[in-house]
């Protein structure tokens, strides 16, 4: 299933550096570089050094930029890219490896406004923050009362 990661600039400022991104590419990520453009939009106009695909209202989108490099003058609020995708069996093994590329916990709160810095959907399903521990792990709980419930319970 593909599995797609969406970077938030939670508490003002990006998690995700731009060794990040590159990394995730050379780990087989398709990585949004500096965003979408649609050929048909009337707000997102098309790059100068693009050209309309030609299928109008059924314009896929294309990635602003195809390298790192090229990025480097389509940067979005400062960043390379903001989303990235790839094929896994499950939602665990995505998560899993995100981290070990990274180095970032995906679950991670970030700010109280801003939300998780980290997102992650498919065909049916997303998580970001604290959500995703239940694909991490077994047996999570649902909130803080129900987890000292069962501390409580294992300690008995």
């Amino acid at each position: 299933m593909e599995i797609e990661y969406s970077s938030n600039n939670s508490g003002g400022s990006w998690w995700l550096k731009d060794e990040d991104w590159k990394a995730l590419e050379a780990a087989g990520w398709w990585v949004e570089w500096g965003g979408m453009y649609f050929c048909n939009s009337k707000w997102d106009k098309i790059p100068a050094s693009k050209e309309d695909c030609g299928m109008g209202e059924k314009c896929p989108g294309h990635r602003k930029a195809e390298t790192a490099e090229e990025s480097e003058d389509v940067r979005w609020l400062g960043c390379l890219a903001k989303c990235a995708k790839k094929d896994f069996a499950t939602v665990k093994e995505a998560l899993e490896e995100f981290e070990r590329i990274t180095g970032e916990n995906v679950s991670d709160e970030g700010c109280n406004c801003c939300g998780a810095p980290h997102s992650f959907s498919w065909e049916g399903g997303y998580c970001s923050g604290e959500d995703c521990l239940q694909y991490l792990y077994s047996n999570v709980p649902s909130n803080l009362r129900e987890a000292v419930e069962m501390l409580n319970k294992s300690a008995a």
